[in-house]
């Protein structure tokens, strides 16, 4: 048998032939990476815009100050909105030893306690000087969700 020859003026496969192949496939794979990477940072953007913005309204309290007397069996207490939602209600608890000596939902100002501002308020009760209380703020924002603030104070 004999070689087959290639006839006159038909055109040869040439090496730039298959490399512009390749280069086009490689082209096309890169493209739609690039498309990827932008659809999965759009996704990516939308997620942690709406989280922000659902963190940007919070309900948080801060004790700013807690003073017990035991012997005039007296409790200051002053409680900073740190959060964004006005605060409706606060439930103040008192503990000694696990033992609950106080529970009381005092009334707040007709428009709540505004972001960023203070609330003082004193309690009566049962304390023992040189004892240790843990005083438990809970309060719930205009928005229903509430939060919780904890300080140990020792009675003077």
């Amino acid at each position: 048998m004999k070689a087959a020859v290639p006839l006159k003026g038909a055109p040869r496969p040439s090496h730039t032939a298959v490399h512009r192949r390749k280069a086009i496939s490689e082209m096309l794979a890169v493209i739609i990476l690039l498309a990827l990477t932008v659809v999965a940072g759009v996704l990516v953007y939308q997620i942690f815009t709406g989280k922000a913005g659902v963190a940007s309204t919070n309900t948080a309290i801060s004790i700013q100050s807690a003073y017990i007397s035991g012997e005039n069996g007296v409790m200051t207490l002053t409680v900073q909105n740190t959060g964004s939602n006005i605060i409706n209600s606060v439930t103040v608890q008192v503990y000694q030893n696990g033992k609950q000596v106080l529970q009381q939902s005092p009334s707040l100002p007709s428009n709540g306690i505004p972001p960023g501002q203070s609330w003082s308020e004193t309690f009566t009760g049962s304390f023992t000087p040189g004892e240790q209380y843990t005083i438990i703020v809970q309060a719930s924002s205009s928005t229903g969700s509430s939060t919780t603030a904890t300080v140990t104070v020792t009675a003077n």
